[in-house]
């Protein structure tokens, strides 16, 4: 997938397939991470997201990083909203 699409995705539900082979659904953010001077993706997984969500709303800067993981976004190879 392009890295177009993927953007498009930015903070909705889906469900993602890797270049490795394995699948998760969760929600993909996006971090501009200032020390490093750039653009980070976090995949939040979908029992996490409430939790998520609720420290968003709390102002907990590192949320993203408790709750999800780092990603790749190149290596996404398939995604598909979940609504």
């Amino acid at each position: 997938m392009s890295t177009h699409e993927i953007r498009e995705m930015i903070s909705k539900t889906g469900h993602f397939v890797f270049a490795d082979g394995h699948n998760d659904e969760g929600m993909i953010i996006c971090r501009y991470n200032i020390p490093v001077a750039k653009l980070e993706y976090y995949l939040i997984p979908s029992d996490n997201i409430s939790a998520y969500n609720k420290a968003r709303l709390s102002y907990e800067p590192d949320a993203h990083v408790r709750l999800g993981k780092q990603i790749d976004i190149e290596s996404i190879s398939n995604a598909r909203m979940i609504h």
